[in-house]
């Protein structure tokens, strides 16, 4: 069976989109085979680099207008009934990782897998790490670094919207299909390093997800959100304890102090 791969890519360096494409030609995928590549870009001179490889079909963008309107251009163009998105500033941790997203969509409930994406290397005082794990193990969703979907399932996107993965995890929710999410298919992503990169990064997320709100009524469900947020609240409040108890030499001997009697009884 074949799929076609969307790659949106904005600002990558040209390093970078090789890198990908290397990934790419790595996937071993018994029984799928790639139809298309589609690469979309505002970069003229990534068109002229790979105009002469056939797998690969550059849609060039006139300007840059947004992640969405890529998307949209890229699915036009599909032909294949399954399609993998990855953006192009990340990487497949692995060469099983489009195997592991792909096989699911057999079944005719599953609509659309997501990925586990992972900071190649630490972002702004380990926080975008810390929002990473909470997002695996609180409320794993549709992530836009990369996921495979059943191309019939997934209609335009409005091109007003910030978070497109999010639209399309609704838009399938509302279809009555199920999203899998594969914490095998592991892709690299690389993490704010600056403070003012982390804040612009987390205010955008905040005007996405009430964005997404007005739109499906409540996004994400807001015993998730005060769930998520518990978690981190705590995870960077007991990091300070500790640390602090370490720095004034208050360190448990052999555990005494932190019996937790409510582990005791599997």
């Amino acid at each position: 069976m074949n799929f076609d791969v969307l790659i949106p890519a904005h600002a990558e360096p040209r390093s970078q989109i090789w890198m990908l494409l290397g990934c790419l030609a790595a996937q071993k995928t018994p029984c799928w085979k790639i139809g298309k590549i589609f690469l979309c870009s505002d970069n003229d001179a990534l068109c002229d680099e790979f105009e002469d490889i056939s797998l690969i079909q550059f849609i060039h963008q006139e300007k840059r207008k947004g992640k969405p309107h890529a998307f949209n251009l890229m699915l036009s163009r599909a032909r294949s009934a399954y399609c993998i998105q990855i953006s192009a500033d990340c990487l497949p941790a692995s060469e099983n990782c489009f195997h592991y997203l792909l096989n699911p969509l057999r079944s005719q409930d599953i609509g659309a897998v997501t990925s586990r994406p992972e900071p190649r290397a630490p972002g702004f005082m380990l926080l975008p790490d810390l929002i990473w794990k909470c997002h695996h193990f609180v409320q794993p969703k549709l992530s836009a670094e990369l996921f495979s979907f059943k191309r019939e399932l997934v209609d335009p996107l409005p091109e007003h919207v910030i978070h497109d993965d999010a639209y399309i995890h609704n838009m399938l929710i509302q279809k009555h299909v199920q999203l899998l999410y594969e914490p095998r298919a592991v892709v690299w992503n690389s993490a704010p390093k600056t403070f003012m990169e982390f804040y612009r990064q987390r205010k955008k997320n905040v005007i996405g997800n009430l964005q997404l709100g007005k739109e499906f009524q409540e996004f994400p469900p807001s015993g998730l959100r005060m769930r998520s947020l518990i978690v981190m609240s705590l995870e960077i409040l007991a990091n300070a304890h500790g640390r602090l108890d370490y720095i004034r030499g208050k360190i448990p001997k052999g555990l005494i102090g932190y019996n937790l009697e409510s582990t005791k009884k599997v």
